[in-house]
């Protein structure tokens, strides 16, 4: 099968190098799906450098079958307000609209440009922070044909002064697409960012987050390189929430309010450079 990396693309070669730092990876280990959403035995694999783990059969998968697994699999929970193999969906929604709302009150978060959720599925989210006051655009792969989504094209028309991005790094087969998720920040704009990260991802077939469209598992050490490669200043990492804040500049941040946050309110993290969040969980 041909590869779906592009042979241009600066950080992947072949199925076997990582995604993230380009390291040699390894098989890992195997899960039966017994033909959950039509799955059978995936194969994972691991970056022998930054940890990086994922699914070799997602990624060989032509796109219009990994477009089915991914539209059934959210069929299945979207427009609800509960999802069973995430309980804590809509409470985390809720309180992750809280924390977004309060930095912008702050001016922590700038406004200067629109602000987009990038594979905000049903658009739960967005719902909330619009209900808040705030101005918060939808975008989703999967969602376009509904009129208050923006397009492909809509989307490039500008860049962003934040982008929101929840429970989709697991989604992602491409390195492609990372970066087109952070090129769309503006040079001083802010990406808030929640995803599963271990400091080791599990050996473990049975570990819980192996569901059947996750298919890139993230590290401590990876998410660090991204931060550097994209060229990130600056994070805050609320721990309730589970959501980070990378800042491309740090010009703007006005250490005083940061201060004033981190003093006040409970479970806030901030950090010149990248905050690390296993080293957070583990306080």
């Amino acid at each position: 099968m041909t590869p779906k990396y592009k042979k241009n693309d600066k950080y992947t070669m072949n199925y076997f190098s990582c995604l993230i730092c380009k390291a040699q990876t390894d098989f890992y280990f195997s899960k039966d799906f017994q033909q959950s959403f039509e799955l059978n035995l995936i194969d994972y694999h691991k970056c022998e450098n930054c940890g990086f783990v994922f699914s070799k059969t997602h990624y060989e998968m032509s796109d219009a079958t990994w477009e089915k697994l991914n539209l059934d699999c959210h069929n299945s929970y979207q427009n609800q307000d509960y999802n069973q193999s995430d309980p804590r969906w809509y409470e985390r929604l809720s309180l992750q609209s809280k924390v977004i709302y309060k930095l912008s009150q702050l001016e922590i978060i700038p406004n200067s440009l629109p602000w987009v959720d990038w594979g905000c599925g049903d658009g739960k989210l967005v719902d909330i922070l619009n209900q808040r006051g705030l101005n918060v655009q939808k975008y989703d792969l999967y969602m376009q044909h509904n009129s208050d989504y923006l397009t492909n094209e809509g989307l490039q028309q500008t860049k962003y002064s934040l982008v929101i991005n929840t429970s989709v790094f697991e989604h992602i087969r491409e390195r492609h697409t990372l970066d087109v998720i952070n090129s769309l920040i503006a040079k001083d704009g802010v990406l808030a960012l929640h995803v599963m990260v271990k400091e080791d991802i599990p050996l473990d077939p049975d570990w819980f987050y192996l569901q059947p469209p996750h298919v890139s598992f993230f590290t401590n050490q990876s998410m660090q390189i991204l931060f550097k490669q994209w060229n990130y200043k600056a994070s805050i990492y609320h721990v309730p929430s589970r959501l980070w804040f990378w800042f491309r500049q740090m010009d703007n941040i006005q250490m005083s309010v940061i201060k004033t946050l981190l003093t006040e309110t409970e479970g806030f993290y901030f950090k010149e450079g990248f905050m690390n969040y296993w080293g957070v969980m583990n306080k």
